[in-house]
């Protein structure tokens, strides 16, 4: 449809107004869909999804379908790539024992006017645990007839079906010690992960791979494969970074707990872990709205700030933050992306409830008191991490602490991680209010933080160590200047001796010692 939009300017000076006009065009949306879904399907059985009388501008066309796995906490798989065909074939799915199961549909014009359209829900038949084992060789051939030729796309939404039997028919198991052979079914699912990120990956890819990834069964995996695992995650990541797109939830999950198995397999490489999830918080997606994320082992929340006032995060063990004038001022107003003006930025906090054998403080007198946080600010229009340090308006980061003894004997100190050095380092002594259990640092930079702290045991056992030394440096003392007595009288009588011999010491003759700044 066309509109004109006519502009007259009067001006008391000018008896003459101003015109202008203009004409634009504002195509339509599309209308009228109607997606076709079974009423119900048994498990693994062939099933088609269809949409039909997709409507739109005459201009608009040709029109391209992508389907959808919608779950019932919201996140969605992809069924298809996204092409000109109106119907897919699949491989009835089944999640987590569900009875029913919804599907969509998002049709796009070339303009890339977009709607999305959702089925009714559709019951599902399960399967006998017998009929899901004779089912699952014949999706393993229907497998490997897609890897002969180079369908890895079908051969992953088909491999998605068998870990999902697997799931079904397994108790999870936590295990310490890795098996020597990875399991056929796993192995199988590996080389099609491998094969498919042979090339960048589409987001709708990557998302089918993270889903394959988030079922596999780590249990099964000698470590030589868990490894590759971690390498696959970490190219899924950096796909997600480079498309500044926002990892999906239930991947960002699968992350989290893998990172948090593997710390407890022998021999399983500690940087490797630590690298997956500190280039998992290295960026934020395009800003939209606050997001969180919670897990046994971690919390994650990100929230768009105009940096002035207090930040909280209640879900993050009630985090505060206070950025300080220097950043505020600095990303208040400023120019972001081709110089398009900004105001604020992107806030991200990751708190890990149970991370010390990741982050291991390694110290025989601190005991970790406090999660260990995350903090990064985010380019809202990139995703993009923006660096801060140097900073001589310090940050302020109030963390609850788990600490319950209290006294002159216990300190509590501030650490940050130092990600060149891979260890934590002190920035200083923690301001604690024992009441409230919170504890205050400041900090130049942004970076992983945790609480620690002195127990008094080991102050105890300092303290007594200070009291045999005392005792000791006493009796000591007295020996000591007994031989000085001694060694002055000789030396009296040597100068005597020698008359106009005693010169003062030359100041060059003092040692020399350097301090390294904390």
């Amino acid at each position: 449809m066309k509109y004109t939009v006519r502009v007259t300017a009067k001006n008391s000076a000018s008896s003459h107004p101003g015109k202008a006009e203009s004409i634009f065009s504002v195509l339509n949306g599309i209308t009228s869909c109607q997606m076709k879904v079974p009423v119900s399907y048994t498990h693994l059985e062939h099933i088609r999804l269809s949409v039909e009388r997709c409507i739109t501008d005459s201009k608009a066309y040709p029109l391209t379908y992508e389907f959808f796995n919608d779950l019932e906490n919201g996140n969605t798989f992809p069924l298809s790539s996204k092409s000109i065909n109106a119907q897919v074939d699949i491989i009835g799915p089944r999640h987590d024992n569900e009875e029913t199961i919804f599907f969509s549909v998002e049709v796009c014009n070339r303009f890339t006017v977009c709607v999305r359209i959702r089925s009714p829900s559709v019951k599902i038949v399960a399967l006998t645990n017998a009929q899901l084992i004779q089912n699952k060789e014949e999706i393993l051939k229907q497998v490997d007839e897609a890897l002969k030729t180079h369908d890895y796309y079908k051969a992953m939404m088909a491999i998605i079906n068998v870990v999902n039997i697997q799931i079904s028919n397994r108790r999870r198991k936590r295990t310490v010690t890795p098996v020597q052979v990875t399991a056929t079914t796993t192995a199988k699912a590996l080389s099609i992960i491998k094969q498919s990120l042979s090339v960048t990956p589409s987001l709708d890819e990557a998302s089918n791979i993270a889903q394959i990834i988030s079922q596999l069964n780590d249990a099964s995996m000698n470590n030589t494969d868990l490894e590759s695992l971690f390498d696959y995650m970490m190219t899924l990541i950096k796909t997600y970074k480079n498309q500044k797109a926002i990892i999906l939830t239930e991947f960002e999950k699968t992350i989290y707990n893998k990172a948090f198995t593997a710390i407890h397999r022998a021999g399983f490489p500690i940087d490797l872990i630590q690298q997956l999830l500190l280039e998992s918080q290295s960026f934020s997606g395009k800003f939209i709205q606050d997001s969180f994320m919670f897990s046994s082992q971690v919390d994650s929340s990100s929230k768009f700030s105009l940096l002035g006032d207090l930040i909280k995060f209640p879900h993050s063990n009630e985090l505060s933050i206070v950025l300080g004038t220097q950043i505020e001022d600095r990303y208040q107003n400023w120019y972001c992306e081709s110089k398009r003006i900004c105001a604020g930025a992107i806030v991200k906090v990751v708190s890990y409830k149970e991370a010390q054998d990741v982050f291991p403080i390694n110290s025989n007198t601190l005991k970790p008191q406090s999660d260990i946080v995350d903090i990064g600010l985010f380019n809202p229009n990139t995703g993009d991490g923006i660096e801060v340090s140097n900073l001589t308006d310090k940050i302020r980061i109030d963390m609850k602490i788990k600490i319950k003894a209290s006294g002159s004997n216990v300190k509590h100190f501030c650490l940050y991680w130092s990600s060149t050095q891979k260890k934590w380092l002190q920035m200083g002594d923690a301001l604690v209010n024992n009441s409230s259990a919170v504890a205050i640092c400041t900090s130049s930079h942004l970076s992983l933080f945790v609480v620690a702290s002195t127990n008094e045991d080991t102050n105890q056992e300092t303290a007594d160590t200070e009291n045999s030394v005392l005792v000791g440096g006493i009796a000591g003392g007295i020996l000591a200047l007994l031989v000085l007595g001694i060694l002055a009288i000789v030396l009296m009588k040597h100068f005597k001796d020698r008359s106009n011999q005693v010169r003062p010491l030359s100041p060059d003759g003092e040692a020399e010692g350097s301090r390294e700044q904390a």
